[in-house]
């Protein structure tokens, strides 16, 4: 009866973002049952990082590669909260402390948003994907023995580098990036609509109800996007005739000696 059970709740999460309530690790439940990934909704305080078991890169769009870039998540040096303890209620008393060390995409993150941070005090007047655009151009690449050879990261197993997105980031080369990829409000907004969006998806996103993909100008190309990396999402695996046609303008931030070109 359990093993029936078991395959009858693998059918219902397979390929799935599920939605769950409460914070006992049930993220690893199902990874097992190869759930695509889980929102996790808690009722209590929680004074900690929430620890996942399921990876943040299983989640992509239809022409935007994920992730976008890597960031030092493994084995960080953490400050813990003092207000919870790293074995619950246990017989043996609270174990409290000042530091731990932490894995996983919840260490990573802070690194980006910190880098963003970093990148945004030295450039105030760049907008969120110029400084994302700069981070991920600026990245150390990571490589296998078959694709690169030029002094990277190495990483494995061959095909990994989708798992990494541009690669690590390095916030003192983001500064000076040379070219950005660029994106303002409306292009957002075109490209949501090229996605399949209405206007009622729009408006729970955007807070307005002013736009309708009927009156904005289509995006134009595969992806329909100004972004820094390009993605193409074959129908079969086994195809042989493949093109796309990608549109990009990049921007020099410099003050002088700046033009604009597209391809």
């Amino acid at each position: 009866m359990h093993l029936i059970m078991e395959i009858q709740e693998k059918r219902k999460v397979k390929g799935e973002i599920v939605y769950s309530l409460g914070s006992s690790q049930q993220d690893s439940t199902i990874k097992y049952l190869k759930g695509a990934g889980a929102i996790i909704v808690s009722d209590k305080m929680t004074h900690v990082a929430f620890p996942t078991y399921l990876s943040a890169t299983d989640i992509n769009t239809t022409y935007a590669a994920q992730p976008d870039i890597a960031a030092p998540g493994l084995s960080i040096l953490v400050a813990y909260s003092g207000l919870t303890s790293l074995n619950g209620d246990s017989s043996e008393g609270k174990r409290i402390v000042k530091y731990y060390v932490e894995s996983g995409t919840s260490m990573a993150c802070p690194h980006v948003a910190a880098a963003a941070a970093y990148v945004k005090s030295f450039r105030p007047d760049w907008s969120p994907a110029a400084i994302k655009s700069a981070l991920m151009t600026t990245s150390t690449i990571f490589y296998t023995s078959q694709t690169y050879t030029t002094k990277s990261m190495k990483i494995r197993p061959v095909g990994a580098e989708l798992a990494s997105g541009s690669g690590q980031i390095n916030p003192r080369k983001a500064i000076n990036p040379g070219l950005i990829y660029d994106l303002d409000f409306d292009s957002y907004i075109s490209y949501f609509c090229k996605e399949g969006y209405n206007s009622t998806n729009i408006a729970l996103l955007t807070g307005s109800k002013k736009y309708k993909c009927s009156s904005i100008p289509k995006a134009k190309g595969a992806d329909g996007l100004n972004y820094p990396s390009m993605h193409l999402q074959l129908q079969h695996a086994n195809e042989s005739d493949i093109s796309a046609i990608f549109y990009r303008t990049v921007t020099c931030w410099q003050s002088q000696g700046c033009v604009q070109s597209k391809s």
